[in-house]
């Protein structure tokens, strides 16, 4: 009769599973980072189908609240400093 002898558990080493959860929480990051991306290119896309390009009046200048006054005529637009 023969007997044979195998391992019924592989060993635990810590630094195997140490370094799993490291691969394992890089693919999530790199998941989520490529998620977040694919998102906002969507979210672009829709913006400007619904409110078209952007435009610029001076050079790449994109209007902000700080802009100062704008006139509603021709008429009222001679007072503005």
């Amino acid at each position: 009769m023969t007997n044979t002898t195998t391992a019924t558990r592989i060993p635990h080493f810590p630094s195997v599973e140490v370094a799993w959860q490291d691969v394992n929480n890089s693919f999530e990051r790199i998941c989520l980072t490529a998620g977040i991306g694919a998102i906002e290119h969507m979210l672009c896309e829709d913006a400007q189908q619904l409110a078209g390009l952007p435009h610029s009046r001076a050079g790449g200048h994109v209007g902000t609240a700080g802009d100062g006054p704008r006139a509603r005529s021709v008429s009222t637009a001679a007072g503005l400093p």
